[in-house]
């Protein structure tokens, strides 16, 4: 246990490494758009192009969430013993999924309402940059969770046709590449969707989180611990990611997740397998008894059959001898 710990610090610092990396990235690589100054703009109101945006996120999003926190719960009893990595790793999916498309319908219901508060300019060319001038952090981040959502939940189902076909493996690998590969045509076809100054799917990972740290780690609002609740939340993701690796590591993800059912699970069977045992011994008794009465009631009719040959007899001599 020891040697593990900081193994898990390790690896979680790595990964800490390398979002940094994507966040210095994207802001070398993010170029902003320059016009002329002479060049017509042509000015758009975009309050009912963002209030769409939002609206349409939202209800897919929340249909999601609701759909996935089912397989929160979902085990798959003796085969998830035997693969406690994948069951932890199916209820990781699904717990993301929750939790991404929560966000999306959140962020995009706070932001529906910020919207009627009309501390900002409605007119831009385009809602895109509208968008990107007044709601850049909730733009970016209800596009990014309500993708990465999707991503979590066709993981989930991957890892549930594993469990599904797991005596079938050709059919398991065949229904796994073909969610693979959905998984990467939309990543394809989101990247497709950003304007060049987004860049792409991973870049515009590294933009939200340089946003984040640049602008909301010191929070909103009139309160004094307004500060507090950005840290917080960095805190409690650096926290779950150790604490999954850790997991992982340690191969009792599974364990600790449904240590009382597991537990009650084995206690029936082995309250079954006493019951079983007692019953054959109680049948063996049984069987022993009856035998035993068997060779009583024979060796009596043996007995009696004796005792008759020899009154037979008695008889015989009495008849014989003269008077």
């Amino acid at each position: 246990m020891s040697s593990i710990k900081p193994t898990a610090v390790a690896v979680t610092l790595g990964l800490l490494a390398i979002g940094v990396t994507i966040i210095v990235m994207s802001d070398a690589d993010t170029p902003e758009t320059k016009r002329s100054e002479h060049e017509a703009k042509h000015l758009v109101n975009c309050i009912g192009t963002a209030a769409g945006f939002f609206n349409n996120l939202r209800t897919p999003a929340a249909l999601l969430s609701g759909a996935s926190m089912g397989a929160m719960w979902t085990t798959f009893g003796g085969d998830a013993e035997d693969h406690p990595k994948l069951q932890g790793l199916f209820t990781m999916f699904a717990v993301s999924t929750v939790a991404m498309q929560l966000s999306v319908v959140f962020m995009s219901t706070a932001s529906g309402i910020k919207l009627m508060s009309g501390q900002f300019n409605p007119m831009a060319e385009n809602c895109t940059e509208f968008m990107l001038k007044e709601f850049e952090f909730a733009y970016i981040a209800i596009r990014l969770c309500f993708m990465t959502g999707i991503i979590c939940f066709l993981c989930s189902l991957i890892v549930r046709t594993w469990f599904t076909f797991h005596r079938r493996k050709n059919m398991a690998k065949a229904i796994c590449f073909i969610l693979l590969a959905a998984v990467s045509q939309m990543i394809n076809f989101f990247d497709y969707t950003l304007v060049e100054s987004e860049g792409s799917y991973w870049k515009l990972w590294g933009r939200l989180l340089r946003l984040y740290w640049s602008e909301w780690t010191y929070g909103f609002g009139n309160s004094y611990t307004c500060w507090i609740w950005p840290w917080i939340t960095v805190g409690s993701v650096v926290s779950a990611m150790y604490f999954i690796v850790l997991s992982f590591s340690r191969n009792v993800l599974y364990f600790e997740a449904y240590e009382h059912e597991i537990q009650a699970q084995n206690e029936k069977q082995s309250g079954t397998q006493e019951k079983i045992q007692l019953a054959s011994a109680t049948l063996v008794a049984t069987h022993d008894s009856v035998n035993k009465d068997d060779d009583d009631d024979e060796d009596a009719v043996d007995s009696a059959d004796d005792a008759d040959d020899t009154t037979v007899d008695d008889d015989a001599v009495h008849v014989g001898t003269p008077q």
